[in-house]
């Protein structure tokens, strides 16, 4: 998530509840107010989990 540019969507995991290893890093970058993060149905019962950039990080 350091290198996405604001407004990138970066779908961390695919399933019928949030999971996955990078879900507790987009959590983190949420708390930091670093991403939004949101849900969009794919199929009965399989949601795609996404994070998007909202600020980039000075270098």
């Amino acid at each position: 998530m350091e290198t996405a540019a604001k407004g990138d969507r970066i779908l961390y995991h695919v399933g019928a509840h949030c999971a996955g290893a990078h879900r507790v890093d987009a959590r983190a970058a949420f708390d930091g107010g670093s991403v939004l993060l949101t849900m969009r149905k794919r199929d009965r019962f399989v949601f795609e989990y996404i994070a998007i950039p909202v600020a980039t990080t000075p270098s």
